[in-house]
């Protein structure tokens, strides 16, 4: 996907798209893009609380396996990747 916000010098724009999006359908918007008002609204929306899912699924965890948690990720990737 690609995404650039420029302001326009000219009634023309040329745009160089990846090769790997030829011979497919894309979409092409234009549109003004009011900064003011989007940060307006953007204060206006952050002002209700954040829910966090944090602890939800606790008690599907299995605390015999809690200690190893902390290295988890990098004992994988080791045992994955190690020579055999």
């Amino acid at each position: 996907m690609l995404r650039q916000i420029l302001r326009p010098q000219q009634d023309n724009i040329t745009i160089k798209i990846p090769s790997s999006y030829i011979d497919t359908d894309i979409e092409l918007l234009v549109f003004p893009l009011d900064i003011k008002k989007q940060v307006k609204e953007d204060e206006t929306t952050k002002t209700k609380p954040n829910k966090s899912l944090k602890g939800v699924f606790g008690h599907y965890a299995d605390s015999s396996k809690i200690s190893q948690e902390a290295d988890a990720w990098s004992s994988h990737i080791a045992d994955k990747y190690s020579p055999r």
